[in-house]
């Protein structure tokens, strides 16, 4: 087996494995979606770059909904809390208007 060989057989491993990893997290392994004829395939094969950047987009796409969904979610937990906070607030107040009343009944 010749060096060239060898490089073209791990090229070739790499390139399906990348395939594979674009399968799992989402990424397109191809540069067309749907059905293509052999011919058409053949000639406009992907490149590794190209698989890899597949990655890498699903990849930023999916950490910006997370953030979205821990943004939205931190929003109604600081809107609950200061509801909370309010409500505190209100609490004190009509406790010391209480207290006052309570002193001048005296």
């Amino acid at each position: 087996m010749t060096v060239a060989q060898v490089l073209n057989t791990i090229g070739i491993i790499r390139l399906k494995e990348l395939k594979r990893l674009a399968m799992e997290v989402g990424a397109s392994g191809s540069r067309f979606e749907g059905k293509l004829s052999e011919q058409y395939q053949s000639e406009n094969k992907i490149t590794e770059g190209e698989i890899v950047h597949n990655i890498q987009d699903v990849l930023k796409t999916e950490t910006m909904i997370e953030m979205c969904r821990i943004s939205a979610r931190n929003f109604w937990i600081a809107v609950i809390a200061s509801t909370i906070a309010v409500i505190s607030v209100l609490i004190n107040f009509l406790s010391m208007v209480a207290t006052w009343v309570a002193a001048l009944a005296k």
